[in-house]
């Protein structure tokens, strides 16, 4: 039982992983695109070169900003998640190598149950 429960813990850990680079994959997605269309926008409104170029030149930065702050974001959260899941396997580890002494106490146990009983008789 205690395996199936490790088990499905780190599918579970697995899944959250998977949906939040996927989240930090559309964000990003996002960002590009609305600094691709601000971009179009701007080479297509009807301005002189040198407003248009600030323009670009302004909304180039912005979108700078805001995938730099995306990034470090996703680093930060991917970190994080680095962190747990090494976490989580060390438990597994840990609890997979207490399974054999977990078992000879039992056997112990059982052995001098037995011979506790033996005696009794």
């Amino acid at each position: 039982m205690f395996f199936k429960d490790a088990i499905d813990r780190m599918r579970a850990q697995r899944e959250r992983e998977e949906r939040r680079k996927r989240a930090g994959k559309f964000i990003l997605g996002a960002a590009l695109g609305a600094a691709a269309g601000a971009a179009a926008g701007l080479l297509l409104a009807p301005k002189s070169g040198k407003e248009t170029r600030e323009q670009i030149a302004s909304k180039t930065s912005d979108a700078y900003d805001t995938v730099k702050s995306n990034l470090d974001e996703t680093r930060q959260m991917l970190s994080d998640q680095k962190e747990q899941i090494t976490d989580a396997a060390r438990r597994y580890v840990e609890a997979v190598k207490d399974i054999p002494e977990a078992a000879e106490e039992k056997e112990s146990e059982s052995a001098s149950d037995e011979s506790k009983g033996k005696k009794k008789k």
